[in-house]
């Protein structure tokens, strides 16, 4: 499966110039706030993006081959992650 491709535009930019990859996210929707964590990398190599701006972030999405089965033949791992039952 490809990376999901995360677009990254800080406050005072134009656009969206930094691109990066989704690495992880959660495996469930938090019903108190409706939203799903994901976990994206950038390359930052002039140190511009900096821990506590705000930013705005866009996910490029495509479409995939997926197969549709009952939760029932999921399970997760402690990690969170998602392994078909045989």
């Amino acid at each position: 499966m490809p990376p999901i491709v995360v677009e990254l535009g800080m406050a005072d930019e134009e656009g969206y110039p930094h691109v990066g990859r989704v690495v992880s996210g959660d495996n469930k929707v938090d019903p108190s706030t409706a939203t799903y964590g994901v976990r994206a990398i950038f390359d930052n190599p002039d140190k511009q993006i900096a821990s506590g701006l705000y930013v705005r972030i866009r996910a490029v999405m495509g479409t995939v081959a997926a197969i549709l089965g009952p939760d029932v033949a999921l399970q997760a791992d402690q990690l969170g992650s998602v392994c078909l039952r045989s």
